[in-house]
């Protein structure tokens, strides 16, 4: 029978393809893969058109009726700030009590903490693919992190199914382990190549183990060292009062805003209009403005927003950014189909395009 194993190497840069890295899939026709914009590659990937519109791009979003901190606001904003202070154990604590949703980035400052909610998945629940999946009846196992901690645990996993002859129809695993590593280290350190490296055999490894099945490697996104920083809150102090006359939500590479005054979006705007290494964005559908911003500004590639509401040291690379790619950007991903015949592939390929290829592997099952 027939089976699907879907091999998702989380932050393998296009770029990383040399003769010395990575000599195998060197000598293979891997194409480039153009992420889209912000955090949730997989929506892409599974079949939602338009993550953007579809408000399916970041974490949090503004929900002060659902909030699981909005009882903060009963607090003195001076006592929270004290309070900031205590936060991993604030947070321990409120998971224990309620639910793991709680558990809030620590970096988003108490005060703020009761105008968000978090939606940590990676894709909506009826995904085009899910629902593939589900009507045709087929045995399908997604694995991500942390059900696998590191790319040797996924690939020791795929080989214990395999050779327990345990593959169900449609297998996708996570290789986490480049992702968290570049972030951390950059884009040229010696683990990040080490990595690569690992990568390299353990593809060539699954493509001599599973030659009877649709092979399919992707990688969602590379990555771009961090040249520069924006402080958003500073070059906006004086255009209104933060919680009153506005909110905003520091993402990594963007700002979203909920501006509650036309006098205070003029002012904000202007701003951030002027900034030489951003650009304003405006979300195509008014329908979940009030769940994502009625304005978004975002860095420029290789620029972090810092201070943000995710890192407590900023990351020497970074991911995300809202640019038109050329095939040679390090920010792009791959797509890797060894073995899936028939395969008419567009020029240039971006992530919206990966589900369709994912739909003929499982209908030819």
């Amino acid at each position: 029978m027939k089976r699907v194993v879907v091999l998702f190497i989380d932050a393998f840069s296009h770029s990383y393809i040399n003769s010395q890295d990575t000599p195998f899939l060197f000598t293979q026709n891997v194409h480039s893969l153009t992420p889209v914009f912000g955090f949730k590659q997989l929506a892409a990937a599974f079949g939602t058109s338009n993550p953007l519109s579809a408000g399916f791009f970041v974490e949090y979003y503004f929900d002060p009726d659902g909030s699981p901190y909005r009882w903060s606001g009963i607090f003195p904003p001076a006592l929270l700030s004290v309070m900031d202070i205590f936060r991993p154990a604030i947070n321990v604590t409120a998971r224990h009590i309620l639910t793991q949703k709680v558990s809030l980035s620590r970096m988003i400052p108490l005060k703020m903490t009761r105008f968000f909610n978090k939606d940590s998945r990676a894709y909506p629940n009826k995904a085009p693919l899910i629902e593939l999946l589900s009507q045709n009846k087929f045995s399908h196992r997604l694995i991500f992190a942390p059900q696998v901690k590191s790319n040797i645990e996924a690939f020791y996993l795929l080989k214990e199914l395999y050779y327990a002859n345990q593959l169900p129809q449609f297998l996708l695993i996570h290789f986490p382990s480049l992702d968290s590593t570049t972030h951390t280290l950059g884009i040229e350190s010696p683990t990040v190549r080490e990595l690569v490296r690992q990568v390299d055999q353990m593809i060539q490894e699954a493509v001599d183990m599973l030659d009877n099945t649709f092979l399919i490697v992707f990688s969602d996104h590379g990555m771009l060292e961090v040249t520069g920083f924006i402080d958003v809150l500073d070059k906006i102090k004086g255009a209104g009062r933060l919680g009153k006359d506005f909110v905003v939500f520091l993402d990594s590479v963007m700002a979203r805003f909920w501006i509650f005054h036309d006098s205070t979006f003029e002012i904000i705007t202007q701003i951030l209009a002027s900034e030489p290494n951003g650009q304003l964005l405006s979300l195509e559908n008014q329908k979940i403005w009030d769940r994502f911003g009625n304005l978004l500004f975002a860095a420029s590639p290789g620029y972090l927003i810092f201070p943000n509401y995710y890192d407590r040291k900023p990351p020497k690379a970074m991911h995300g950014y809202n640019v038109s790619l050329p095939s040679e950007s390090p920010l792009n991903g791959i797509l890797f189909t060894p073995n899936i015949p028939d395969l008419t592939l567009p020029h240039r390929l971006a992530m919206p395009d990966l589900y369709p290829i994912l739909k003929q592997a499982i209908e030819s099952l």
